[in-house]
């Protein structure tokens, strides 16, 4: 485990990490690539699964939902914050995020791109095989388990 986790200073924000928390980040609002840059150096710092398959699938639906959950909320008018994407990092909001007209096309199809490579994905219907659910369970619980290890508050733009 690293002591100290370096990021990208041009995006605002840098991280510094001792042992699996206590982690401290300058600036309250974060870019997405910074973001799930971020979670991806938390990633490395913690012992999941250490698969390339498992790490390419969590970055998958990152960087698939976190856009479309952004354009989410500032087209409601609302804050993205730690809570507000664990909550909508749920199968159920992904798919009504994905059919969101409001949301870009380009936004919603790299979404729908990630949903169909959950196994016996049906993108015609609300309620999925338990596969699916177990699936896609298990990424949102490591982004989950990542994402509580930020223990400052933060707005993503």
């Amino acid at each position: 485990m690293s002591n100290n986790i370096d990021s990208n200073k041009n995006n605002g924000w840098h991280i510094k990490a001792s042992n699996r928390s206590n982690f401290e980040e300058k600036g309250e609002v974060l870019s997405q690539d910074a973001f799930i840059n971020l979670v991806l150096q938390l990633y490395e710092a913690e012992e999941f699964p250490s698969s390339t398959g498992w790490k390419g699938r969590i970055v998958n639906m990152l960087e698939s939902s976190i856009p479309v959950i952004v354009e989410v909320f500032k087209l409601d008018g609302k804050e993205c914050t730690k809570e507000s994407v664990k909550r909508s990092l749920s199968l159920p909001y992904l798919i009504k995020f994905s059919k969101d007209e409001r949301v870009p096309k380009d936004l919603r199809e790299h979404l729908v791109a990630y949903l169909l490579t959950l196994p016996a994905f049906k993108n015609s219907q609300d309620e999925q095989a338990e596969i699916t659910i177990e699936q896609h369970g298990f990424l949102q619980m490591n982004a989950t388990c990542l994402l509580n290890q930020i223990d400052v508050p933060f707005v993503l733009e």
